[in-house]
């Protein structure tokens, strides 16, 4: 309707992050399973450093120092909120790269990959299939 309307709307699709780090609350941290489904209810929600910060600041504050996986866990839901803002659909990792794979509707900038590719060397590549994605690579 609200495209009907002229309207903008926010484009209809997951972004799904999926890398080789531990990410969870592990049960030595939150104890309680209600409170650890609320806090990933919460968690989920994240969209930016800002709100990283406060759900920082008040787990510390509840439950003490932040193991690793739940830190993780919680940079992940920044990370996907951002690559989905820039129509990024998926990214998947390994230890020896990354791929960033591109929303058939992503708007890119075909001007400023040059630059890119340029920054990063030979560990950067736009593969340009029917769905476009960039690959990083560690070495």
């Amino acid at each position: 309707v609200d495209n009907i309307k002229g309207l903008s709307t926010s484009e209809d699709f997951e972004t799904v992050v999926d890398i080789d780090v531990d990410a969870f609350m592990p049960s030595t941290y939150i104890r309680s399973e209600h409170h650890k489904l609320d806090i990933y209810k919460r968690v989920a929600t994240i969209s930016n450093d800002n709100e990283l910060s406060d759900m920082t600041d008040e787990l510390i504050d509840r439950f003490g120092e932040i193991p690793k996986p739940a830190m993780n866990l919680m940079k992940i839901a920044v990370l996907k909120a951002k690559a989905h803002s820039v129509y990024i659909q998926e990214i998947k990792g390994n230890r020896n790269e990354v791929k960033f794979k591109l929303n058939p509707n992503a708007k890119l900038n075909v001007l400023g990959i040059p630059d890119i590719v340029n920054k990063y060397g030979s560990k950067f590549r736009l593969i340009n299939s029917e769905v476009p994605y960039f690959i990083y690579y560690y070495f």
